[in-house]
């Protein structure tokens, strides 16, 4: 995976761009990240290209991106996600947070909307939270 970000000024784009090769290396299971890989599809060689932006305005930071699972599999079983969200900093270690996801899968594709500490049960998902830093 090759990751990069630039300040645009006032705003930050963000790009990644990842190869997965064999079986298990896509996805990663992020509930558990110290065991063995898990598989939710039969998809052993992908490309993965992530462009997003993040501009602050006040206490908010309004962020957008957009992942392409491209499959180099015979099934071509992609997926494409959006995402929009949002973080409100009550101090310095303090926000409130909402993010808004949908995935539009193809040819059978079966990911997931999820987050760190969860894989996700559908196409589309709405996070809302607190988040404290110590």
């Amino acid at each position: 995976m090759v990751a990069a970000n630039v300040s645009l000024g006032r705003a930050t784009a963000y790009a990644a761009f990842g190869v997965n090769r064999g079986i298990g290396s896509s996805p990663w299971d992020p509930a558990n990240p110290f065991g063995v890989l898990v598989m939710s599809s039969p998809t052993p060689k992908s490309n993965d290209v992530l462009v997003g932006i993040s501009v602050p305005s006040g206490n908010s930071t309004y962020m957008v991106s957009y992942i392409r699972k491209d499959d180099r599999t015979l099934a071509n079983m992609d997926a494409d996600q959006l995402a929009v969200g949002m973080t409100y900093a009550l101090s310095k270690r303090s926000a409130l947070y909402a993010a808004y996801a949908h995935i539009k899968n193809r040819n059978g594709a079966p990911y997931t909307v999820g987050n760190a500490t969860e894989r996700g049960r559908g196409n589309s998902a709405l996070n809302i939270g607190f988040r404290h830093a110590f």
